[in-house]
């Protein structure tokens, strides 16, 4: 087994990694498509959203797939397409788990680990609760914005997480269901 298809917003680095990592025949498919990540694999532009990603995987010959960034938006594709070759990844079940904000304040909950309060509303907060208005659906950051009096304080489409004051980090783990392992700690520069 030595095909793989990375598909998501941008894939480049995904790509080069897996080169790096050994792997021959890659494919790439993302919303750019930019010459230099030709220079690494056979790729192509995503033109229609990631609806086609079936039809593609059923085309294409590799032995399985994997997603990065945006394509967490869309767990319904990801369970399509999972049908068609293996997914190399986390399945659609636990993608919409954890895109839960509430199911994973929940789960952080249980396990003692603090959290920023979320809501679905915030119409009735006291002056000076400084919240963020998150997208449900979005990647990278994208849209997220600090809540004001131009911001509507209720919306199916958001939620809205207090503000915490601090440094902004992150840690990256991979794990298996018995053991787990931290990849790097990176501190964001705003």
């Amino acid at each position: 087994m030595n095909r793989l298809l990375i598909v998501g917003a941008s894939v480049r680095a995904a790509i080069q990694s897996a080169r790096r990592a050994g792997w021959t025949q890659l494919y790439g498919v993302d919303q750019f498509n930019d010459s230099d990540l030709l220079l690494d694999c056979d790729a192509r532009r995503i033109e229609s959203g990631y609806a086609a990603l079936p039809e593609i995987l059923t085309r294409l010959n590799v032995d399985g797939w994997m997603y990065t960034g945006a394509l967490e938006n869309h767990p319904g594709i990801v369970q399509s397409a999972s049908q068609v070759k293996p997914l190399w990844g986390n399945d659609a079940t636990i993608l919409r788990a954890c895109r839960d904000p509430w199911q994973l304040t929940s789960v952080l909950d249980e396990c003692g680990i603090p959290t920023a309060e979320i809501r679905t509303d915030v119409s009735k907060t006291t002056n000076g609760d400084q919240w963020l208005r998150k997208p449900l659906r979005s990647a990278g950051g994208f849209g997220i914005e600090r809540l004001d009096a131009a911001v509507d304080s209720r919306s199916k489409d958001h939620y809205f997480q207090r503000q915490v004051l601090g440094s902004p980090q992150a840690a990256v783990f991979v794990g298996n269901g018995q053991r787990c392992e931290l990849l790097g700690v990176t501190r964001q520069w705003i």
